[in-house]
């Protein structure tokens, strides 16, 4: 599968930020394995709106965290056959140390309201944890465990990867990054990676 993930976000107060989100245009291939024949469809993904709420900054000890809040709902708004069922909303917190001008950590606990392809109603985890290193003042690089779902088999189990990748600021507004993953549960993808271009306007 191809997708071009997007994000788009707007800060609109000093601790308020809009966003939108999506996987934007996808292209999946399936193949028949009795035949052969590799069937491919083209459609797009669903857009997730929502709001980030910044509410601590890091204390000078960095004994506590910064830490924001994150509202989103993700809405049916994809072709046929790449939407999800109905809206489902999500929260999770975000928390931020920054232990010198190297080494940061990260932890994000969430939980998501969904709907499975039954219609039946469930709620799933959601977590990431992430440390990151500055090489230089323009290259970083990270490792990543992150769930986006945490849920019971029936609702298509714990989709769970471990994460690597790196960005480097070409200038002061863009930045360029790329990631690779690895499935560490059997919903998971056995292994993914993405290319990225950030834009400061």
């Amino acid at each position: 599968a191809y997708t071009t993930p997007t994000l788009l976000r707007y800060g609109f107060a000093d601790v308020w930020e809009a966003r939108l989100e999506t996987d934007g245009a996808i292209h999946y291939g399936t193949r028949d394995t009795s035949t052969g024949i590799t069937t491919l469809e083209r459609g797009a993904t669903d857009l997730s709106l929502g709001v980030k709420w910044h509410t601590q900054d890091e204390d000078e000890t960095g004994t506590h965290p910064a830490v924001a809040w994150l509202f989103h709902v993700d809405v049916p708004s994809g072709s046929d056959n790449f939407h999800g069922n109905g809206m489902r909303p999500s929260v999770r917190m975000v928390m931020e140390w920054e232990f010198s001008e190297v080494y940061s950590l990260g932890i994000m606990p969430g939980i998501i309201h969904d709907k499975y392809v039954t219609g039946e109603r469930f709620t799933a985890g959601i977590f990431g944890i992430v440390t990151g290193r500055a090489w230089t003042e323009k290259f970083r690089t990270f490792i990543e465990i992150a769930a986006s779902q945490i849920a019971q088999q029936k609702y298509g189990g714990s989709v769970v990867t471990y994460d690597v990748g790196g960005a480097y600021l070409i200038t002061n507004t863009v930045q360029a990054d790329m990631a690779m993953s690895w499935g560490a549960s059997d919903a998971a993808p056995d292994f993914s990676w993405t290319m990225g271009l950030s834009a400061k306007f």
